[in-house]
């Protein structure tokens, strides 16, 4: 019997061991079963968005702003079409020889030059860059015809803002312009490049209900971030339009009165119902001059004026009554 007693305590021993070891690997499977389920079936949805979001590139599109009517339902500030071109760094063979080629239909400056190269450094190569807008339609045609010429160049349709009886409307309206880094706020319709806001008058005052929605196209894209198809799109919604009480014929004999002023302001009101007819002031400016394309030159000019053409009397002045 003594014999035997090591032989049995080596074999309890081993059960033992057999034991801890078989409880811990049935653990082990047991815990990365129950990830694995969490992973595949409860945690599942999230992944497939995260993997969508890696697969599916979402590019927004700007909706087309409200336009702005007088009382009688004349534009004074609407959006027009915009022909643009852009370029795809990543499928130009040489960017700079590309630029220089397409110069020779449109005009391409060297500050332009110069944004663009920043661009690219600044993002992937395999998104478009504006190069420039305002085409004609024979310029926006002729870039479509030599397409084939100019890989990594394709062209865009998108709207500008326009003002009619502008320099007679402008401090009343205002303009429209890029926004600036306290003046981003979290609608989508922010992220869309060259968006442009209100910056004063009724343009800033209804500017949430004339930027309207952001609509969006989603393209399927590979591990580098080229588009592979496109998969679907979501069109924008157009802001809604304002309409205003003013007289956009008095607006302009008001002006033409004030013509000879060097400074000045007109207000005339609807006596019976207390309407804005007319809200004139001098000196006044043509507001396509910096809403589209702005010039830095002309945009300093104002700016620096004694006269302060940006500054609308009528409304910010303080005048004694039948001054």
């Amino acid at each position: 019997m003594k014999a035997r007693d090591p032989a049995l305590r080596l074999r309890r021993r081993f059960s033992r061991r057999a034991l801890l070891v078989g409880a811990g690997q049935t653990g082990l499977f047991g815990l990365l079963a129950w990830r694995l389920r969490q992973l595949q079936i409860m945690e599942s949805s999230e992944y497939r968005l995260l993997s969508d979001e890696n697969r599916v590139n979402r590019q927004l599109t700007a909706p087309v702003r409200g336009a702005v009517y007088d009382r009688f339902g004349v534009a004074i500030a609407e959006d027009k079409e915009n022909l643009r071109v852009m370029v795809i760094p990543a499928y130009c063979k040489n960017l700079a020889a590309t630029l220089a080629a397409i110069s020779s239909i449109v005009t391409v400056s060297a500050s332009d030059r110069d944004r663009i190269k920043r661009t690219t450094r600044r993002q992937s190569r395999y998104l478009p860059i504006l190069v420039t807008e305002g085409l004609s339609w024979q310029q926006f045609g002729l870039l479509n015809v030599l397409a084939p010429q100019f890989p990594g160049v394709r062209t865009d349709r998108a709207s500008y803002r326009r003002y009619s009886n502008a320099r007679s409307a402008v401090h009343v309206v205002g303009y429209v312009g890029m926004a600036g880094k306290g003046e981003v706020d979290e609608d989508p319709v922010m992220r869309v490049p060259g968006f442009r806001i209100g910056k004063t008058g009724i343009e800033k005052g209804f500017d949430r209900q004339l930027r309207g929605r952001a609509g969006s196209i989603s393209y399927e894209v590979d591990a580098h971030g080229r588009i592979v198809r496109e998969l679907g799109s979501v069109p924008s919604e157009p802001g809604k339009d304002v309409v205003l009480t003013l007289d956009h014929e008095l607006q302009a004999f008001a002006l033409d009165r004030l013509a000879s002023q060097r400074r000045g302001s007109l207000v005339a009101l609807d006596c019976i119902t207390g309407e804005v007819l007319v809200m004139v002031s001098m000196p006044s400016f043509d507001p396509n001059e910096i809403a589209f394309k702005a010039d830095a030159q002309k945009w300093k000019a104002l700016a620096t004026s004694p006269d302060e053409p940006l500054n609308n009397r009528a409304a910010a002045g303080l005048y004694p009554p039948g001054s």
